[in-house]
């Protein structure tokens, strides 16, 4: 999913990483392999959010997911894997979800 600003910062207040602007030359890419998303990069290797899709909860919080991992040292190049849940994230001030994404 593509996050907004106010969204993107709420991620990053509980996931530590690093946003990939979506002018960044690589996102066309990474677009064409993993659809349409903000990505975040880590020390873990690429990251993108996903909502629940659970009806259980209120808050439905959304997913931050790996789907790439590095494939060298000097992480330069990424290898996609199967994805993988690594936190929560609630992407409203308010606990409620947004109704625009």
């Amino acid at each position: 999913m593509k996050l907004t600003s106010a969204q993107v910062h709420q991620v990053l207040d509980q996931f530590e990483g690093e946003v990939i602007p979506s002018d960044s030359p690589s996102v066309p890419e990474l677009e064409a392999t993993f659809g349409p998303h903000t990505f975040f990069v880590a020390t873990e290797g690429l990251h993108l959010v996903e909502r629940s899709e659970s009806t259980n909860s209120k808050k439905h919080p959304a997913y931050v997911v790996r789907v790439a991992g590095w494939w060298d040292d000097e992480k330069t190049s990424l290898l996609p894997l199967d994805p993988e849940v690594v936190v929560a994230v609630d992407l409203s001030a308010d606990g409620r979800p947004d109704p625009a994404v």
